[in-house]
């Protein structure tokens, strides 16, 4: 009897051992793991957090400038259209928002308009070719590259497109007046593939090992699907929510949500960036 209960039972303790070992080969076993695991961990090694960090601050220090540069335009066409205001500007978002705040307080003053106006495209053009420098580094980094020149042309051109998108987004409340079936079919489609093109055409212009377009081709859907979820949270969604925060706690409620959004669009660019290198250099290995 003594003997019995002296006994060792090995089995539970092998079955749960053995337990994450099952976990991780069924892991590995689904489309696609082999893929976010090495996206986990070159994310990890190469401080993903911190690269969304900088691109999210430069991003809204972009957004700030074009919102004075909106808010001017919108100030010349009140006075010139009797009735039109920036409350009647049908446009949703995070950068309505600031375009929001920016025209109340220069409403009042008809000469400042052509110093906001002047003041936020300075301004923007500064703080546009910041956010490139910041993606620029983003894809060094996560293309394993090393510093090279850019020609001004492509600096150009990418920074004309990335003015382009918080415009594009803002402008995406337009779907919000269509039915269910009509946004469903007709909006998030042409919306992702909008989205996709443009983040192509920007990764192109950016470092990359890639010698074709294609190569870009995986990270530039995912960003634009992830960029079409954001949109129609943003649509749909943050426009009653923030504005019932910023009835109760001002402009720093729209400030500080806008900064989690961005960081949020910020991680989602070093992903897509990421995800392009970890494609491109798993087709070279089978290639090779």
């Amino acid at each position: 009897m003594s003997e019995r209960n002296l006994t060792p039972i090995p089995a539970p303790k092998a079955g749960i051992r053995s337990l994450p070992l099952t976990l991780r080969r069924v892991a590995g076993s689904l489309p696609g793991s082999a893929h976010a695991l090495e996206l986990r961990r070159r994310d990890r090694q190469r401080a993903g957090s911190v690269l969304a960090a900088g691109i999210a601050a430069r991003t809204f220090l972009m957004m700030l400038p074009l919102a004075f540069v909106v808010a001017a335009v919108v100030g010349f066409l009140d006075q010139s259209h009797a009735g039109f205001s920036a409350r009647e500007v049908r446009a949703a978002g995070l950068t309505a928002n600031l375009v929001k705040v920016v025209a109340q307080s220069s409403a009042d003053a008809r000469r400042g308009r052509w110093i906001l106006l002047v003041i936020g495209v300075v301004l923007l053009i500064y703080a546009s070719h910041s956010l490139f420098r910041a993606l620029y580094m983003t894809h060094l980094v996560a293309w394993e590259m090393t510093s090279g020149d850019s020609r001004p042309t492509s600096i150009v051109v990418a920074c004309l497109l990335l003015i382009l998108i918080p415009v594009v987004g803002a402008l995406g409340s337009l779907s919000r007046e269509l039915p269910a079936g009509a946004f469903l079919l007709v909006a998030v489609p042409a919306g992702l593939l909008l989205y996709s093109a443009v983040w192509l055409w920007i990764s192109w212009l950016l470092p990359h090992r890639a010698d074709r377009w294609t190569g870009l081709v995986p990270g530039a859907l995912a960003w634009g699907a992830g960029m079409m979820v954001l949109e129609s949270i943003a649509v749909f969604v943050l426009p009653d929510r923030l504005g019932g925060t910023s009835r109760l706690y001002g402009t720093l409620a729209i400030a500080s949500t806008t900064l989690a959004w961005l960081f949020i669009i910020g991680r989602l660019t070093v992903g897509a960036a990421t995800l392009n290198a970890i494609v491109w250099d798993r087709r070279l290995k089978a290639e090779a």
